[in-house]
């Protein structure tokens, strides 16, 4: 189930429970200008870079840019689109570390150095859950894979 956090009339009716979660790091590839500065970065360095956004598609007005700091923006539906761009040095962006660990360790983006007195060096952890409507009984395979993706969440890193 997929349920907009924003309202939180829509949780009242949902059994939730905890599967894990996640953090999120700035990367850029290593010949992006920012990934080149070995000082710590300010808002006003990422201002001047193309920031590549996740948008749902629905809202590319750019009025629901949470986690923007840069002028130029792109906005693109897909994670995977937004990856390959960042391989490809189009721009910046936050990720999830899970995603980026391995092209970190490979050198095929870099994690940004930003000053930790700038507001774009303080990235949330998404923490994960289960959920279903509390008024539907689970079968066995509804209740299998909520038990089996609550054990991995629990085995799963979680986030910093």
């Amino acid at each position: 189930v997929i349920v907009d956090v924003a309202s939180r009339d829509n949780l009242e009716g949902l059994e939730r429970l905890p599967c894990g979660g996640f953090g999120v790091v700035h990367v850029a590839a290593p010949d992006h200008p920012l990934a080149q500065l070995r000082t710590p970065l300010r808002s006003e360095d990422l201002q001047n870079y193309t920031q590549l956004l996740l948008s749902a598609g629905v809202d590319a007005s750019g009025a629901n840019d949470w986690g923007a700091h840069a002028v130029n923006r792109w906005r693109v539906n897909d994670l995977n689109l937004r990856h390959h761009l960042l391989r490809a040095g189009v721009g910046w962006s936050s990720m999830p570390r899970h995603v980026v660990e391995a092209d970190i360790a490979e050198g095929k983006l870099i994690e940004l150095n930003l000053d930790p007195q700038t507001s774009a060096a303080r990235l949330p952890d998404y923490p994960l859950c289960v959920a279903h409507p509390r008024q539907k009984v689970l079968g066995p395979a509804g209740t299998w894979l909520r038990d089996q993706l609550v054990m991995q969440g629990e085995g799963a890193p979680q986030p910093t």
